[in-house]
């Protein structure tokens, strides 16, 4: 979360960015429903120090639907 709108939120948002770790660690880099932030994340990348991966975003959408 340290670019761009993710970064944005995570200092709009005070614990998100820990939340959304606690939800990685958890389940996995997958997209995250958050009730509490009424938001949806979705994954960009497997490693914060990578590119984007199209494939990742594009698994996510489906996901989703």
């Amino acid at each position: 979360m340290g670019a761009g709108i993710a970064h944005q939120a995570r200092n709009m948002f005070q614990g998100l960015a820990y939340a959304i770790g606690q939800a990685i660690k958890k389940n996995g880099n997958f997209p995250l429903v958050n009730v509490k932030y009424r938001m949806i994340t979705l994954p960009t990348k497997h490693h914060w120090i990578e590119d984007a991966n199209l494939q990742l975003i594009e698994d996510g959408l489906v996901g989703l639907i």
